[in-house]
């Protein structure tokens, strides 16, 4: 393997490593490397990052095969940068890319993990890993109850690029496209094709809910833009389930569209759901509530439009007698729409 040693600088092209056992790339604290072409096959970490390391990748494929590992393993205040190539994870419990702690920014790559999330990002002590994902692949490639990405304790998460895509590829696998206990901003891209059906890390209640995305206590998602489609679940929250005290679900931008479940599309379980602008429509339920049922939670509409989907009760809304909904002024003095809902 190669060793970039503390405070040392390299750049390296073409790199080809084909090994066992060993880290092929090591980023110790203060270094900084910078990787141009090549491929990296491994039964360790393909690249591990520590301290204050800094890594700027390009057009390098990397691959874990070993157990227990990450093809990107990035600690404490590393840095890293990505443009193109594929991170891809084989071995049983290893991430495509792992952050505990550090910061990232990923763009026109994919990323996949046959046993594990694909993206982790969690907190080191003090530091909560901070990752930009924009015009990225990441799908599924096999059915490992894990959510293809994971967003941990304080971490956060955005996503940018209409190119961007979190795909679950239901049709051959099942599984949650994004589990969030921090904070994950969706700004563009879609997350589409899953089908949630086990408890995972972060999810050990409700497990068939919130195929798409499952809030949990103390997490936020918040969506500004891109697309939600395609998601199914036989219980509820096709798109989005928020299920905590402190889980928090803010949509103020794109679209939720063409999900199916039998409670909702998006479900509110415990938790707050605040509807600022955006759409969710053309989705079915086969019970109760075809865009969204409120089972406990709040939802609060300030904008927005529901329109056009459909359920035996409740077509548009549905709620409990433990939910609460409000409507209230946002902008323009506007709660928003909700109509054409059968």
């Amino acid at each position: 393997g190669v060793n970039v040693a503390k405070d040392a600088k390299a750049n390296i092209t073409n790199l080809e490593v084909n090994g066992t056992g060993a880290t092929a790339v090591r980023v110790m604290t203060g270094a900084n490397v910078t990787l141009v072409n090549g491929t990296i096959s491994t039964t360790s970490y393909g690249i591990y990052m520590d301290g204050t390391g800094k890594a700027s990748i390009a057009d390098v494929n990397v691959t874990a095969a070993g157990d227990s590992k990450a093809a990107v393993w990035v600690a404490n205040t590393a840095e890293l940068t990505v443009d193109k190539g594929n991170i891809t994870a084989t071995g049983d419990n290893t991430f495509g890319i792992y952050m505990d702690g550090g910061s990232g920014t990923i763009k026109n790559a994919t990323i996949k993990a046959d046993k594990e999330s694909a993206i982790c990002a969690n907190t080191k002590e003090t530091t909560n890993a901070n990752l930009t994902l924009n015009n990225v692949t990441i799908e599924r490639t096999a059915t490992n109850g894990k959510a293809l990405v994971s967003v941990r304790n304080q971490a956060t998460v955005t996503m940018q690029g209409e190119n961007s895509k979190i795909d679950g590829k239901m049709d051959a696998f099942t599984g949650r496209g994004v589990e969030v206990q921090g904070t994950f901003h969706l700004e563009g891209g879609t997350i589409a094709n899953h089908k949630a059906d086990v408890a995972t890390a972060l999810v050990t209640a409700n497990v068939t809910d919130g195929s798409g995305v499952y809030v949990v206590n103390g997490g936020t998602f918040r969506m500004s833009g891109g697309y939600m489609g395609g998601n199914d679940t036989a219980n509820a929250g096709s798109a989005v389930s928020v299920n905590g005290t402190d889980a928090t679900f803010i949509l103020n931008g794109g679209e939720i569209r063409n999900n199916k479940a039998t409670y909702g599309a998006v479900m509110v379980r415990n938790g707050v759901f605040e509807m600022e602008g955006g759409k969710i429509t053309e989705n079915k339920a086969s019970g109760f509530g075809g865009g969204i049922i409120v089972s406990k939670g709040t939802f609060e509409m300030k904008g927005g439009t529901i329109s056009n989907n459909s359920a035996p009760s409740g077509g548009g809304v549905a709620m409990n007698s433990t939910g609460n909904i409000s409507l209230v002024d946002g902008a323009n003095n506007s709660t928003g729409t909700i109509s054409d809902n059968t």
